[in-house]
C-alpha cells in the first residue's frame, strides 16, 4: 500500500492532507457538490512533500497521477493544465490543491491549435484536480483540450473614488458650464460572468454658487444653485475581468436634488419697480451609465471610469426672461479598491 504524507503549512493552522480520491466513475455533479461541501481551509495555503514511502505494487491510477503530482508540485504551477472530462456544464482539470489552485480562480479553455472555446471557473478543488463551471463558450469543450489560468474572480471590493466634469449647459445670464465633482466610498460585489453590482455612497456635487450679477441693464440679479448626484448604483458587466487590464459596462440610477435661490429687482429708473423671488427644489432618480478600465495589482484593483449622469432639464422662469439648465455633466473619476 502506498503511504503519502504531506505536511501543509497555513496561515491559520497546521494539518495533515490526505488524498481525496476522483474517479472516473464518479458523477461530476455529485462529486463537485461533495467537494464544495467539505470545510474550507483559509489563509493562504502552501503544500510541501515531506516523504513518500512506495511498495513494490501496482497502484490505482487516481494514487498515480496523484504521487506524480505530488513530486513535481513545487515545479509545476497552475496556469496550464488540460481537461480530463466534461459532463453537462461542468469540466474537470489536472490542476488542483497542490498547485495553489484556489476557488473562483478563472481559466481559458483552447484546443490544440490555439482556438478559444469557452472559460471555466473553479468551485471544487480536490488535491490534483480541480472542477469547474463553463460559461462563455463559443465551442463544446472536449477531454484533451488545454486551459490557461488569468486570475481569480474577487468577490467583494471596497474602496474610494474620486472624479470631476462638467455639463454643456449654460449658467444664469452667464456663459460657460458647469462644473461638478465629488466622490466617495465604494461597495462593489462581482459574480459569475462578468456580473457585478456597484453601490457608492458617494456624491457628486456643483458647489453651492451665491453671487449677485447684472441684469440687463435694468437690474440685479442675487442667486444660489446647488445640485447633487447622490448615492449612484448600477449593474456592471466586465469585459474580460480578472484579467490584469479589462473594461467594463455600468447602467444604473442616482438620485438628483437641485435647489434654486433667486431674488431680483427693477432699477427705479423706470416707472416702476419690481421685486421677484423664486425657490424651487427638484428632486428625482435619473438614470446614468459609466465605462472605463480596470487594472488588477493583486488585491488591488485601480479604475479610470467616465461617467454621464442624464439629469433634468430644469427650467427657470424669473423676471420675464426663461433659461432651461440641462444638469447633465459628464465626469471622469480615478478609484481605488481592495478585494478578497
Amino acid at each position: 500500500m502506498k503511504i503519502i504524507f504531506l505536511l501543509y503549512l497555513g496561515c491559520i493552522m497546521s494539518s495533515i492532507i490526505y488524498a481525496e480520491e476522483v474517479s472516473e466513475s464518479d458523477n461530476l455533479q455529485e462529486k463537485y457538490q461533495e467537494l464544495k461541501g467539505l470545510k474550507e481551509l483559509k489563509g493562504p495555503e502552501y503544500y510541501f512533500m515531506k516523504e513518500i514511502i512506495y511498495e513494490e505494487q501496482k497502484q490505482d491510477e487516481y494514487l498515480e497521477h496523484l504521487t506524480q503530482e505530488l513530486k513535481s508540485a513545487l515545479k509545476k504551477g497552475k496556469k496550464e493544465g488540460v481537461i480530463r472530462r466534461v459532463e453537462g456544464n461542468l469540466a474537470e482539470i489536472d490542476k488542483g490543491a497542490i498547485h495553489k489552485v484556489r476557488e473562483r480562480d478563472v481559466y481559458y479553455v483552447y484546443d490544440s491549435s490555439g482556438y478559444f472555446k469557452s472559460k471555466l471557473e473553479i468551485g471544487a478543488i480536490a488535491d490534483a484536480v480541480s472542477i469547474g463551471d463553463i460559461y462563455g463558450m463559443k465551442e463544446n469543450i472536449s477531454k484533451g483540450d488545454r486551459v490557461k489560468w488569468i486570475g481569480q474572480r474577487k468577490f467583494f471590493e471596497l474602496g474610494l473614488l474620486f472624479g470631476a466634469g462638467r455639463t454643456a449647459s449654460k449658467n444664469y445670464r452667464e456663459s460657460g458650464r458647469l462644473s461638478y465633482s465629488g466622490g466617495g466610498l465604494i461597495w462593489r460585489w462581482n459574480f459569475r460572468k462578468g456580473w457585478a453590482v456597484s453601490f457608492l455612497w458617494a456624491e457628486f456635487l456643483r458647489f453651492p454658487e451665491s453671487k449677485q450679477i447684472p441684469f440687463g441693464s435694468w437690474g440685479v440679479l442675487n442667486k444660489s444653485e446647488k445640485t447633487y448626484f447622490l448615492f449612484p448604483c448600477g449593474i456592471r458587466r466586465n469585459l474580460f475581468y480578472p484579467q490584469k487590464l479589462s473594461s467594463y459596462l455600468e447602467i444604473g440610477a442616482a438620485a438628483f436634488k437641485g435647489v434654486y435661490e433667486y431674488d431680483g429687482a427693477r432699477d427705479e429708473i423706470y416707472s416702476y419697480s419690481k421685486h421677484e423671488q423664486l425657490n424651487l427644489i427638484k428632486r428625482e432618480t435619473v438614470p446614468y451609465a459609466s465605462t472605463g478600465l480596470k487594472m488588477r495589482m493583486g488585491v488591488f484593483i485601480t479604475e479610470l471610469n467616465w461617467w454621464y449622469f442624464a439629469g433634468p432639464k430644469v427650467q427657470i422662469d424669473f423676471l420675464d426672461d426663461h433659461v432651461v439648465l440641462k444638469e447633465q455633466p459628464q465626469i471622469l473619476s480615478f478609484s481605488m479598491t481592495t478585494s478578497w
